[in-house]
């Protein structure tokens, strides 16, 4: 997107800046109830890890952070491309077996 990493509004001083930014705009919607959930968690780090990652995919933050910097960057000149988001999936690739289909959790094994 162009955006520098180190260019923080909120967060300065450092070179991840933007980014920690960005991160907290979602904080609240993905971190929080997470934790409230791993209360149980015999590993809670790496339920943490897991369910983190499925939460990002659910959400769809990555396009939704895209379209949100470019609103709150340049608001006057973006357009409502929420509706316009198409998911595209590329194939992951074994060595083994070769093509495996994208946008699946292969670490599931159905008992967690």
């Amino acid at each position: 997107m162009g955006c520098t990493p180190a260019l923080g509004f909120v967060h300065s001083g450092n070179q991840q800046s933007f980014i920690y930014d960005i991160a907290d705009l979602y904080k609240a919607e993905l971190t929080l109830p997470l934790a409230f959930t791993l209360h149980n968690a015999p590993n809670p780090e790496q339920a943490a890890r897991q369910r983190f990652r499925e939460g990002l995919r659910l959400f769809r933050l990555m396009p939704r952070i895209v379209t949100d910097v470019q609103r709150l960057l340049a608001p006057e000149t973006t357009e409502d491309q929420t509706d316009d988001l198409q998911e595209e999936l590329v194939d992951l690739w074994d060595p083994v077996t070769g093509s495996v289909p994208g946008g699946i959790n292969h670490a599931y094994d159905g008992g967690q």
